[in-house]
């Protein structure tokens, strides 16, 4: 069973790492936590080249993430997400 759940966590993770490399999502500046019912953002939500996300594209990203993890819990230093509100802060 522990097998099976670490495959199902590292498959999330790869999905949502791939959700935000196709937006150019600088991974260096995020640490994301993934489990098959949750992911978890942290730090710094740009482009790669330090551009700014618009809030479209942010909420893109996580219309995607949302339909792999039914919950996503974040605490980005330049974004506020809470429930179905996306701010720039």
């Amino acid at each position: 069973m522990k097998k099976n759940t670490a495959l199902s966590r590292a498959n999330t993770y790869k999905k949502v790492k791939s959700i935000l490399n196709a937006q150019r999502a600088d991974m260096s500046l995020l640490t994301v936590q993934c489990t098959p019912r949750s992911t978890s953002l942290q730090g710094e939500l740009l482009k790669i080249g330090g551009d700014e996300f618009q809030t479209q594209e942010v909420a893109k990203i996580l219309d995607q993430i949302i339909l792999l993890t039914p919950s996503l819990s974040s605490d980005l230093i330049n974004w506020n997400l809470n429930g179905s509100s996306i701010e720039k802060k």
